[in-house]
């Protein structure tokens, strides 16, 4: 019944989605594929959080209705003005982008090399996929706070607070959002990874509609596409919880619908198409600010196109009456509406809507650079000024085979510094001296250069995915002036492809070298270690693992919870307040069948005992480190409440799982009856506001995890 729920309530998004199209008139066919995903994701963003947040019942049922209300909404809109031709632009609008597709499906197989670089990110992406269907997560940072927000969003029914991990309770979670949407019906987050694909796609279209309104040939624009898509550090995290690439697709979704208004100008009845265009990159813009903090700078970005645009089309009679005003408020608005929800969450709880991170003169406990990119600093970029950290790990994309989600050293691969930054310059030259100029290629040019100054790691590849996306267009352009010039002592379409076949073969292998071995760390000794001895295994082994019925007892971390096993689903376990587990997402299950609250800090066992009671939790995770130290030589020794249900090889990162037999007599009560014979199967009470602590930065290096999250 859930299964069904959910194929009604992706249905309704994409009807009101379509009504988009409706609104729009054909003026390019480009841009249709980012009208239609920005506007499926807005419908799951909002309707997540008018029914989660707002009315907190994050259910199947409301969810569904919810997404029905979101599709007559949005079609009520777009049939205000009462005009009948609308469902008919709707059908032409949908005919148009399928012959468009039509046409560039076939038009690609006449170029072998774009046919070829189409295919192996189909290849990339499909293997992807089938591993994140058949293997549970087990990236880090997925582990250790992505997770935790759906996990317990979807257990208590509504967008509660996440007091297990500070992260997971402060961050923007716009794409933890989309991706928990499956998870709502099939109580599951097996699917979450498969949820973000939409947004890569989001990505590889704004890459393909700016390329074209710089003049780019389609096979040039398709080409540049597939070419974010196949960048290191975008395909390697398709089967993880890490949002980089999802925020930086979104952000390139806002500069893509904001560079068409000239377009909206040149349609029928200007006016509407210039409103519609505006409001479209409003709500895209609040997308991406929603999804990472680091995002903010796509505002000015977004500004930076618009204002200039709208004040030019003063000097049309036609549009003069008031439009520009009314368009920026048309753009303004949607951005808070849609964006603001985890900012104004985090500054009521804590009083800064970045906290932990100190940030535009708002208070924290640190900068990034202190918080968390000092944490991660790769050995061979320590002691080096940030152009040198920079250039290091350009040139290390040359002959390093980088392997894992969360890459470091060469992230953006050898396309970056090989084809793309001396493209994108040429691009931008060409683009100087042209009297048209077409598209916002200055704009381009400058979103790179920001986005990679106010990057706190520019050497990371997975920080500066947003340059990538806003150089391709200009290297596609390049492209395409090299390919129709005249022949002079260089054939120049012989050199165009020339350039094309090198991006083939380059991609083919930055590809290879990225998918050859995998992240992730088996029960036996089959690995091979990568740099900083990050431990990862050979594809074949990956798929062989995968298609084990055991797979998910026999990759780290989840061989290291065979504790678990003992308790009955249902059971809640307590943790401490300031000595939480660093993954708290295998505690609580794939299928979400155990609860996790945090109780705070006691100093006795009598106190735990009292508060386990009152949480309702039967089992506890103690270690003999820190101050717990002493709390859990109590508990050891109160052999009549408590009892170790874990052998001494089956702890959990040090820690051991206690289970609360009865309660002390004096001055306590006693747990029911019913709650040891349901195992602690209740459901425990909602945190109010969430205590604040320092979360853990430092990395688990045997596992080769980032530690801290990406900022």
């Amino acid at each position: 019944m859930n299964a069904w729920l959910l194929v009604m309530s992706i249905v309704f998004v994409g009807l009101g989605a379509c009504a988009v199209l409706g609104a729009k008139s054909p003026v390019h066919t480009h841009d249709l594929p980012v009208l239609l995903i920005a506007g499926a994701l807005t419908g799951f963003t909002l309707v997540s959080l008018g029914v989660g947040g707002l009315l907190g019942s994050y259910r199947p049922v409301p969810l569904t209705v919810g997404a029905a209300v979101y599709a007559v909404l949005c079609w009520g809109l777009a049939l205000a003005p009462g005009r009948p031709g609308m469902p008919c632009r709707v059908r032409a609008n949908l005919r148009l982008l399928r012959a468009c597709m039509s046409f560039t499906a076939r038009r690609t197989w006449r170029h072998p090399v774009t046919a070829l670089v189409f295919l192996v990110a189909a290849a990339v992406y499909g293997l992807r996929a089938w591993l994140s269907l058949h293997l549970p997560a087990a990236d880090y940072d997925g582990l250790m706070y992505h997770l935790i927000g759906p996990d317990k969003w979807v257990q208590a029914g509504r967008l509660v607070h996440t007091p297990e991990n500070l992260w997971a309770d402060t961050y923007p979670m716009g794409v933890e959002l989309v991706a928990a949407w499956p998870s709502v019906y099939l109580h599951s987050v097996q699917y979450a990874p498969l949820a973000q694909l939409p947004c890569y796609l989001l990505g590889a279209f704004s890459v393909l509609s700016l390329a074209r309104r710089l003049g780019a040939l389609r096979s040039h624009a398709l080409l540049a596409g597939c070419t974010f898509l196949l960048t290191p550090a975008v395909f390697a995290q398709a089967n993880t919880l890490y949002v980089d690439a999802s925020s930086a697709s979104l952000a390139l979704g806002a500069l893509s619908l904001a560079a068409g208004l000239n377009e909206a100008a040149l349609a029928a009845r200007p006016r509407r198409q210039i409103l519609v265009r505006t409001a479209a990159t409003g709500v895209a813009t609040g997308l991406a600010i929603g999804s990472k903090t680091s995002n903010l700078v796509i505002l000015p970005l977004v500004a930076l196109v618009i204002l200039p645009r709208l004040l030019r089309l003063r000097d049309r009679r036609a549009l003069r009456r008031g439009l520009p005003g009314r368009a920026v408020v048309a753009c303004a608005l949607p951005v808070p509406a849609v964006g603001s929800w985890w900012y104004l969450r985090t500054w009521i709880t804590y009083g800064s809507p970045f906290y932990p991170v100190s940030l535009l003169g708002f208070p924290g406990r640190g900068s990034v650079e202190e918080l968390v990119i000092g944490h991660n600093v790769p050995a061979a970029l320590r002691g080096a000024g940030k152009l040198s950290q920079t250039w290091t790990s350009w040139a290390d994309g040359l002959r390093t085979h980088y392997v894992g989600y969360d890459i470091r050293l060469g992230g953006l691969g050898p396309a970056w510094l090989l084809l793309i930054l001396p493209g994108a310059l040429a691009g931008l030259a060409l683009w100087s001296r042209s009297p048209q100029r077409r598209g916002p290629g200055h704009v381009l040019g400058f979103a790179a250069v920001l986005a990679m100054v106010v990057s706190p790691a520019s050497w990371w590849g997975r920080y500066v995915l947003t340059s990538v996306g806003t150089l391709l267009p200009l290297a596609a352009s390049a492209l395409t002036r090299l390919s129709r010039l005249r022949a002079g002592r260089c054939p120049p379409r012989l050199l165009a492809t020339g350039v094309r076949a090198s991006a083939a073969g380059i991609l083919a292998l930055s590809s290879w070298w990225g998918q050859s071995a995998l992240p992730i760390t088996t029960q036996r000794d089959r690995t091979v270690h990568g740099p900083d001895g990050q431990p990862f295994t050979p594809l074949h082994t990956v798929i062989e693992l995968a298609e084990h019925p055991d797979a998910a007892a026999r990759i780290w971390p989840w061989f290291g919870y065979d504790a678990l096993a003992e308790i009955p689903d249902g059971s809640v376990i307590a943790l401490l307040q300031n000595h939480v587990q660093p993954f708290v997402h295998p505690l609580i299950g794939s299928r979400l069948q155990r609860r996790t609250t945090v109780l705070g800090s006691p100093t006795t066992a009598d106190e735990l005992a009292q508060r386990m009671h009152a949480a309702r939790a039967r089992y506890v995770l103690l270690d003999q480190s820190g101050f717990a130290r002493q709390l859990a030589s109590a508990v050891l020794n109160d052999s009549p409440h408590f009892r170790v249900v874990n052998q001494p090889d089956q702890r959990i990162f040090g820690a051991d799982l206690y289970e609360l037999g009865s309660f002390p007599a004096a001055g306590t009560s006693r747990p029911s009856k019913a709650l040891h014979r349901a195992g602690g199967a209740h459901r425990a009470p909602e945190c109010g506001r969430v205590l604040r602590r320092r979360p853990r930065t430092t990395p688990n290096r045997q596992w080769g995890g980032s530690g801290a999250p990406p900022g």
